[in-house]
């Protein structure tokens, strides 16, 4: 169950997924209230375990106004550059981006694979216009990994980026994670975390309960070759 409070909501296993638990239709979070995740379940050695977590809210630190692309190198490189134009919040933010092509994202499994990982140090509370955020390396190869959010891009695709504004604390867990999984650290010399950060309470588990604040823009691919960005 996830609650704010004063309501509460079920969370329903999924058919056929186990272990993936789906939102009831329309729930959404509201900025500045505090959440608490409880899970109740049977562990695998039959007793029985009990595990809390508390986020909250926070603001969007980025409005996004477009985004557009443009192709680098030639066609047989399969690669885009996505730009982004708007305005940054005051605050320091940090931000998992990814994208979606014809509405299809990554799957889940792969989603950190697919998504880049950044605060807003270089353009902290100012005005972004046409600052390459991401990257997209469509080719066959991408597109037997990870599907449709893979292909190459042709004529009338939309492409979708996708921000979610995380706390730092959310942050922390996802970059320790994925230095973990991935065993290599820029600089080389610094060393893999001893214990990923956790907020949940209980027992021995290792996760982190987060609401996020996500926003998207999109663009159409009219020439997918062209080398700048749009006007």
């Amino acid at each position: 169950t996830v609650s704010d409070g004063e309501k509460t909501w079920d969370f329903l296993e999924r058919e056929g997924s186990p272990g993936r638990y789906d939102s009831p239709q329309f729930f959404h979070c509201e900025r500045g209230k505090t959440y608490t995740l409880k899970i109740d379940c049977t562990l695998s050695d039959g007793t029985e375990g009990h595990y809390s977590a508390v986020a909250e809210m926070p603001e969007h630190g980025f409005d996004i106004e477009k985004i557009d692309y443009k192709c680098l190198g030639e066609p047989k490189d399969s690669t885009w550059v996505l730009g982004v134009w708007g305005q940054d919040r005051p605050a320091t933010n940090y931000f998992l981006i990814t994208t979606a092509v014809n509405g299809v994202m990554s799957p889940t499994t792969s989603l950190l694979e697919r998504s880049m990982l950044m605060p807003d140090t270089y353009f902290n509370n100012s005005y972004v216009s046409g600052f390459p955020i991401a990257f997209l390396y469509q080719n066959s190869h991408q597109y037997k990994k990870y599907g449709a959010c893979a292909k190459v891009l042709e004529k009338g695709d939309f492409v979708s980026m996708v921000v979610y504004t995380m706390s730092k604390e959310y942050y922390d867990f996802i970059t320790a994670l994925s230095t973990s999984a991935s065993g290599i650290n820029i600089p080389i010399i610094a060393s893999q975390p001893a214990n990923i950060p956790t907020n949940i309470t209980g027992g021995a588990a290792m996760g982190y309960f987060a609401v996020c604040p996500v926003m998207m823009a999109s663009c159409i691919i009219d020439d997918p070759y062209r080398k700048e960005f749009g006007k």
